[in-house]
């Protein structure tokens, strides 16, 4: 865990759950599980000073704006895993006091408040939801196995229910707006527009390569493939003017004294999201 964390450093759910059950169930355990974790994360600190220097700390403390309304926005994210966690929750209810709920239920909060409050900064999307996901899938497939001691769901009909349930997940996952493999599938234009963004897409690499010195594209991507360093992170460095961290005096001096150039790639380069008009014409307004 404490080597996922320095893959994905908001990865606080598991830990959490993990200590939390640990003092539960084998309270002696704790304090050394804890300095464990202690000497292996300051392991991993020193590692990264000696690769990166103090870059790194700069980078890991980066200020981002937090707002509460962004948080609860971010909520109607929830959604797409809401009818798992409404199976989960039935289930759950009426076996509350046993173990396997107890150690779900924890899980799933853990996951809940670690995407509710990472979800206050800018920039933060589903990606948050990693930890939530894991622990609701756990959640439903304990409830889907035990689906029988759920009284409302045996008046209903247990084949039944398990039926209706699973047709309901299945539906969610495939109703989404993600649905590029249908598009290559289905669509020549698609295809076709694939196609054309390739084409575009080498091109501008070939042109950035050929521009002497550091370079910044407005589609990063394309700076990475033509093997230019990676000199301007628009977000963080936005992020700092945006919380008065800097100014746009002192990011402006900065970049010149970089020497730094922008270059504006070619629209036709960038992955559109919006699906061919038959495909609209399918998933509405």
């Amino acid at each position: 865990m404490v080597l996922a964390g320095f893959i994905k450093h908001s990865l606080w759910a598991t830990p959490v759950t993990a200590l939390i059950w640990l003092a539960m169930t084998q309270w002696p355990r704790v304090p050394r599980a804890l300095l464990v974790c202690a000497l292996l994360t300051a392991v991993g600190l020193m590692a990264c000073y000696a690769t990166y220097g103090p870059d790194f700390f700069s980078n890991l403390t980066a200020p981002r704006v937090m707002t509460l309304k962004r948080g609860v926005v971010m909520l109607g994210r929830l959604q797409w895993i809401a009818i798992a966690l409404a199976v989960w929750g039935l289930w759950a209810v009426d076996k509350r006091g046993l173990r396997r709920a107890e150690f779900s239920t924890i899980f799933i909060a853990a996951g809940f408040a670690t995407y509710v409050v990472q979800s206050l900064g800018q920039g933060i999307t589903i990606n948050a939801q990693l930890e939530l996901v894991a622990a609701t899938a756990i959640g439903l497939a304990l409830a889907m196995g035990d689906l029988a001691s759920v009284p409302a769901l045996r008046r209903f009909g247990l084949q039944r229910a398990g039926l209706w349930i699973a047709v309901a997940l299945i539906l969610r996952l495939v109703l989404s707006e993600r649905i590029e493999p249908l598009q290559i599938a289905l669509s020549p234009q698609y295809r076709s527009q694939i196609a054309h963004q390739v084409d575009v897409t080498n091109s501008e690499i070939a042109r950035i390569r050929a521009i002497v010195g550091p370079v910044a594209c407005t589609i990063p991507t394309v700076c990475y493939r033509a093997g230019k360093a990676f000199v301007f992170d628009d977000f963080l460095l936005g992020q700092r003017v945006a919380t008065g961290r800097w100014t746009q005096e002192r990011l402006t001096a900065a970049l010149q004294a970089k020497g730094v150039r922008f270059e504006t790639i070619a629209p036709e380069a960038e992955w559109s999201q919006d699906p061919p008009a038959v495909f609209r014409s399918w998933m509405g307004p």
